[in-house]
């Protein structure tokens, strides 16, 4: 739960902070529906399902994805629960 929680507040954190460089919000409301959640194992769990809170769609595994490069990538801030 942690995880989600630190993924929620990050995003948060990106609509309310404002990039120096366009003086605009880092992240709109209206980009968090184009965010694809992607979890880096192949696990399932019991509560990949709660992650629809995020965006409003499922998460996929990087498995899934097709190979190429990503345009925005975010990361959770760092935390107990973050692997970074």
């Amino acid at each position: 739960m942690m995880e989600l929680w630190q993924v929620i507040v990050t995003l948060d954190i990106l609509q309310v902070s404002i990039d120096p460089s366009t003086q605009e919000l880092y992240l709109r409301r209206e980009d968090i529906q184009r965010i694809l959640l992607v979890f880096e194992d192949d696990g399932d769990s019991s509560i990949d399902e709660l992650w629809m809170i995020v965006t409003g769609k499922s998460p996929i595994r990087k498995s899934q994805m097709e190979p190429g490069c990503l345009r925005n990538v975010i990361l959770p801030l760092p935390g107990g629960s973050a692997p970074f």
